[in-house]
């Protein structure tokens, strides 16, 4: 007897149809979960929904700067991925644009600067951060519901992963930090790997991990960590159920995709001319911003539950931290729930899902505890190095290793999902609901930190600048010069607003030195400096300083034009007119540190083995002479000056104790001239705390110019 076969491409009967439509439509409890986390993102940041484009979600700082950069490469037409220059910024010569980083976050970058076409810099920031908070949401919840079958269980470790306290914090800042979605989507490709170890789902995996080591610099390291730690758990499993060579192939193939991105990625921004994009920090700093492990447990001040009981004995252990980076409590109720989770999972047979899956998870929560570590570790009377240690002697470009939170919370937002629903199932229908129910509450008021919330940003004009906006357009100089890593970006960021070029922004530039020695208005030399800059207005916002930042003063009357007060902020701004008369300009630039003090006394240590002395003037072809005077670290040194034909132009020894006085000749050629300095010997380590290595001490540099 024959049998008919129906061909593959029959149509599917009405029953078969009818039972594979609902796989097409979202679940109910996933169109609840949505709803729940962006009604919860929507409420934390309120009311920036409704006013995109004029309130942000945090406070002026980093956040204004990075909106600012990407609002003039947005207006300049600029491509965020190839050289140029943003010609608003860093004036008269423009601040490069940093291609090379954001070459290292493109999809983050490219998302923004799409937004940012459509809608201003501000709106692409506030919706890329609520997608974010609601993206990490919702990929837990599906994973966490997936592997329990729990969506109530599903839906705590969704949100508790989306608005724990370091998210909600960094959502107000780097908003990047709130992206941990693509993590989740890494680990659940990790499980695909794991249930069906084909040369497919090798490669989707080593696809998401691409994506996530691309969404930003620390993520590079926290997705190829992350990376081996899946391949290393997939392949050790394979290796133990009768070597499973097909594991090892998908696991090894997606390690090899993230290797290559890597290497595709230094291929593009460590390759060519010009300086380094790479960060470079010292031991000290990496300590600083590492985690400690009672920051793990300890409830930041404003918990919803111990209120500000916490906060003393926090600020007196921040290790020279800041809160933003070191607020990394994940909830004692999770922590309780996800070690349910690993005890009743212990219980299971081995070779189950759910047992491979807790493993995986608690492996990842460990290994990411242990990057976040310090340096070094004392462990009973042995002091041992830890993985940023050991990285940091190949680079020290990744400052933060606090920041390994995020993979930590992975963990154990997974496993505490996991404990919440096995927890549940035991105890029967009533008494699951109540647990549920009671995490329900417990877990939010566990985690909500009552201090980071409500943090928004007006983003207005200033009355100050209407004092400038009808003015000649030209120079505007903002005031405090703040050094690099101070200040809130406010004189970039409301540059927007009166649309003249600053020379502000000069942050990580050769500029930079040069512009912060003209922090003192009351010093005589600075206006007239300015005024070869091209400077021709100063808007001197007063508000209070502290060292290392230089209280502006008040600018000689002979070299300006007062034009009025305005309001400010929360406090008035001073704006004047320069008229004083061009006066050459000279710093000291590459090669040597940061402007400490103040004039007279103003000083910077040559750090390097050759620094330069840059002088600014208004002429074309002129020669003149600098005055300064120089002083050596622990030994004597002799000191050799060359000019930019690399001859020898002055030459003395320096003894230490004793600062001798220096006259040194300089030819101008189109109104720029330089000179290098180097010493032998050269550079050593400072005394005692301080980290730097140095050699000799430029005090007072002073220009003269003779015009032909």
């Amino acid at each position: 007897m024959s049998v008919v076969r129906r061909p593959r491409t029959a149509a599917i009967s009405g029953t078969a149809a009818s039972r594979r439509l609902p796989r097409l439509l979202p679940r109910p409890s996933t169109l609840l979960a949505l709803l729940l986390y962006v009604a919860y993102a929507v409420h934390m940041t309120w009311p920036v929904v409704i006013h995109l484009g004029d309130t942000v979600y945090g406070a002026p700082g980093d956040l204004t700067g990075s909106i600012a950069l990407l609002r003039e490469t947005v207006e300049g037409h600029h491509n965020p991925f190839l050289p140029g220059t943003l010609h608003d910024f860093n004036a008269p010569e423009g601040l490069p644009i940093d291609w090379r980083f954001n070459l290292s976050q493109w999809p983050l970058i490219g998302v923004m600067y799409l937004l940012a076409l459509v809608g201003g810099a501000a709106a692409a920031f506030s919706i890329a951060t609520l997608l974010g908070y609601v993206g990490s949401g919702l990929a837990m919840f599906l994973l966490t519901r997936k592997l329990t079958g729990n969506a109530w269980a599903a839906l705590i470790a969704g949100w508790a992963f989306a608005f724990y306290p370091f998210a909600e914090l960094n959502g107000q800042g780097h908003n990047a930090h709130v992206h941990g979605w693509v993590f989740v989507l890494m680990a659940w490709r990790g499980l695909a790997v794991h249930e069906k170890p084909t040369i497919r789902n090798g490669v989707l995996l080593g696809l998401s991990a691409v994506l996530a080591m691309a969404f930003n610099p620390y993520f590079l390291l926290f997705g190829a960590v992350l990376l081996a730690v899946i391949a290393v758990w997939e392949i050790g499993y394979g290796w133990l159920n009768g070597r499973d060579r097909r594991r090892f192939t998908a696991a090894v193939l997606a390690v090899a995709l993230g290797v290559g991105y890597a290497g595709v990625l230094a291929a593009l921004t460590l390759g060519g001319t010009g300086s380094s994009p790479l960060r470079e920090h010292s031991s000290q700093e990496l300590t600083v911003y590492s985690a400690r492990a009672i920051e793990y447990v300890m409830p930041p001040a404003g918990n919803l539950i111990v209120g500000d009981r916490t906060a003393s004995y926090l600020a007196s252990h921040l290790h020279g931290s800041n809160a933003s980076e070191n607020t990394l409590y994940l909830g004692v109720t999770m922590l309780l729930l996800a070690l349910v989770g690993v005890v009743l999972a212990v219980r299971r047979p081995k070779a189950s899902r759910q047992w491979y899956a807790v493993g995986l998870f608690l492996a990842i929560a460990v290994v990411a505890f242990v990057f976040s570590a310090p340096p070094k570790v004392n462990v009973g009377p042995l002091l041992l190095p830890t993985p940023s240690d050991l990285i940091s002697h190949v680079t020290s470009t990744w400052r933060a290793y606090s920041r390994f939170v995020i993979i930590v919370m992975l963990g154990v937002s997974v496993l505490a999902g996991f404990g919440l629903a096995q927890l549940s199932a035991r105890l029967g229908r009533v008494g699951g609901v109540a647990l549920l129910a009671a995490a329900t509450v417990l877990v939010p008021l566990d985690l909500i930190n009552r201090q980071a919330s409500g943090v928004i940003s007006t983003l207005s004009d200033q009355p100050a600048y209407k004092l400038i906006e009808n003015q000649p357009k030209g120079i505007v100089a903002q005031y405090p010069l703040y050094p690099n890593g101070y200040g809130d970006y406010g004189d970039i960021f409301f540059q927007g607003f009166h649309d003249m070029p600053v020379i502000n922004g000069y942050a990580g530039t050769a500029q930079e030195n040069r512009d912060v020695s003209l922090a003192s208005l009351a010093d005589p030399a600075t206006v007239p400096a300015l005024a070869t800059l091209g400077v021709k207005y100063l808007v001197v916002t007063e508000v209070p300083t502290q060292p290392p930042v230089v209280a502006p003063g008040v600018p000689p009357a002979a070299d300006v034009q007062f034009l009025g007060r305005a309001k400010y902020g929360g406090s008035t701004a001073r704006v004047y007119r320069v008229t004083a008369r061009p006066q050459p300009l000279v710093s000291a630039t590459d090669g040597f540190g940061s402007v400490e003090g103040t004039a007279p006394n103003q000083a910077q240590w040559l750090m390097a083995p050759v620094g330069k002395l840059a002088v600014t003037a208004a002429c074309q072809t002129c020669s003149g002479t600098l005055r300064f005077r120089l002083a050596t670290m622990v030994q004597p040194r002799m000191v050799t000056i060359r000019d930019a034909r690399g001859q020898v132009v002055w030459r003395r020894s320096v003894q230490p104790g004793v600062e001798l006085k220096a006259t040194v000749p300089i030819q101008i050629s189109h109104g720029q001239g330089q000179l290098a300095v180097s010493t032998v010997p050269g550079i050593q380590e400072a005394p005692g705390p301080d980290p730097r290595s140095m050699s000799v001490m430029v005090i007072d540099l002073r220009a003269r110019v003779v015009t032909p």
